[in-house]
């Protein structure tokens, strides 16, 4: 699981350092080295040097990595799609509601958690 959420965070942020990547994981940095390595021997992320500063590395999601997250999310994409032709025009709106007010929290927590909860 924390593999998926690694490739997920590198599809999303495009290049993190290890550094990063750990943080949001909660994770050490040496944990998410060796949960790159794992990521790398599948051809699913790499490693690179930051050209803006040599002694940073960055890690990225492969094309390989982009494409299966990719993959995924049209496979979420397309259950949700079935699931809300199964509802009724009000239980879609209340869906829809409910998933606006997610997504403004999710928002709000990327900005900082003292603003999630306001």
């Amino acid at each position: 699981m924390q593999q998926l959420r690694a490739l997920l965070l590198l599809h999303r942020n495009r290049a993190m350092t290890m550094r990063t990547l750990a943080s949001e994981l909660g994770i050490t940095p040496s944990s998410a080295t060796s949960l790159v390595d794992r990521l790398a021997s599948k051809g699913l992320a790499a490693r690179a040097k930051d050209a803006n500063d040599r002694r940073r590395v960055l890690c990225r999601a492969t094309r390989r990595g982009l494409s299966i997250v990719d993959g995924l999310r049209r496979m979420s994409r397309a259950r949700v799609q079935k699931l809300v032709r199964g509802l009724g025009p009000d239980r879609t709106r209340d869906v829809i509601d409910a998933l606006r007010m997610l997504a403004d929290v999710g928002e709000a927590l990327d900005r900082g958690p003292s603003r999630a909860t306001g």
